[in-house]
């Protein structure tokens, strides 16, 4: 038996390695002879020899390993490959290349939904990443919030959509009390979770532009943020699904939710449509599949 070494945990234990094997089949990685042991240093020496681009691959399938390894002996050890390949492969999409594009996160814990990147000529382009539809098999739910500082309310929308594109569920409502804004974000992923629990209980890809809120949904072990509660609830109702995979995007992909908060603003009951989005989302919505890729 191999000794528990860093190397052993990210490179050569069988979660780690069906996870790279799993990857390979989407993603250009090192071969296996150029990923062989080379000593102490043999991740600054493996990286030293790629590219920026592979760099992050890299450090984004060993991060992954080390969230397996930690499911099995401190969790309940069910996290399954594929369901970690797809996390990363929607993650490295989502993430920017900071040497030309600055994000700034604000105290909603957001991005803006273009990043501005500057040419030769010192102009501004925008660059927007479109919702992308659903591996195979799976649905996709965006959820997102509208949070009224003012009147100390807000709403929420959410949206289920098949591997075409094709909606199965839409939903929206007000939310009648709320302190601030991550409680909205998490309050709408709470209500979009229940809206559609009734109607389908297979995969489900969850996605939202709330980068705390993903992060706790992810976190192993019980949340300590002030939406503790709700992403208890939260988590034990994902539970229901046959499997489930959640990531972070940016504004641009979360358009079509983000009307339908809009619309919860001034509806005050409660809605959920089986097969259609509102007439007012319609057009969004249509635009969004026509632009979109397989994530």
């Amino acid at each position: 038996m191999e000794p528990e070494t860093s190397y052993h945990a990210m490179m050569r234990c069988t979660k780690a390695k069906a996870l790279r094997d799993c990857l390979h089949e989407d993603w250009s990685l090192p071969d296996e002879q150029a990923l062989q042991y080379t000593g102490e240093d043999w991740v600054l020496v493996l990286l030293s020899q790629v590219d920026n681009y592979m760099r992050a691959k890299l450090l984004l399938l060993w991060w992954r390993c080390w969230h397996l390894r930690n499911n099995m002996i401190f969790g309940h050890g069910k996290v399954r490959i594929a369901q970690s390949s797809l996390f990363l492969q929607s993650y490295l999409v989502s993430v920017q290349d900071t040497r030309d594009i600055k994000l700034i996160i604000d105290e909603k814990g957001k991005c803006p939904i273009v990043s501005q990147v500057a040419n030769n000529d010192q102009t501004c382009k925008e660059i927007v990443v479109p919702w992308r539809k659903p591996a195979t098999g799976w649905a996709k739910l965006n959820f997102d919030a509208s949070f009224l500082e003012a009147e100390g309310t807000g709403a929420w929308g959410a949206v289920l959509r098949d591997k075409d594109g094709a909606t199965l569920i839409s939903a929206w409502g007000r939310i009648p009390y709320c302190p601030n804004a991550e409680t909205a974000k998490a309050i709408a992923g709470l209500e979009g979770i229940k809206a559609i629990i009734p109607h389908y209980a297979g995969h489900v890809h969850l996605e939202n532009d709330c980068a705390s809120l993903i992060s706790e949904l992810c976190a192993i072990g019980p949340s300590k943020s002030a939406v503790a509660d709700i992403v208890k609830d939260m988590k034990s109702l994902i539970r229901s699904f046959s499997d489930s995979l959640i990531s972070k995007v940016n504004r641009a992909s979360n358009q079509v939710a983000h009307e339908l908060a809009r619309l919860g603003k001034v509806e005050a009951n409660r809605h959920v449509l089986i097969g259609a989005v509102p007439p007012c989302v319609v057009e969004l919505a249509k635009g969004e599949c026509k632009t979109s890729d397989v994530s």
